[in-house]
């Protein structure tokens, strides 16, 4: 399911991300440039969240910032999410 995370400071609007909690499925993103919204998601899809979080992370264009540093900041937050999910799940079976 493609979630999506609004943008701060760079050309495009949002950005929506659908991952299994280890791995991107999908990239849309939402404005900004054509090539860039079409690039990063062919080259991201199968790409462990890890390794595409590092390589995105801190890449700057404008205001600090940039598309890729925004959508690395979304994979980040489906990760944790989803580590968060997958403790609180090993909890849950350890009180059954």
């Amino acid at each position: 399911m493609l979630r999506r995370y609004l943008t701060v400071g760079v050309c495009a609007k949002s950005v929506e991300v659908d991952t299994d909690g280890e791995t991107v499925r999908d990239v849309v993103i939402h404005g900004g440039c054509r090539g860039q919204a079409r690039a990063l998601p062919a080259l991201l899809r199968g790409m462990r969240l890890d390794e595409a979080i590092a390589r995105l992370r801190g890449v700057q264009c404008r205001n600090g910032t940039s598309c890729a540093d925004q959508l690395g900041r979304a994979l980040e937050q489906e990760r944790d999410a989803a580590r968060k999910a997958g403790e609180l799940g090993q909890l849950l079976n350890r009180e059954a």
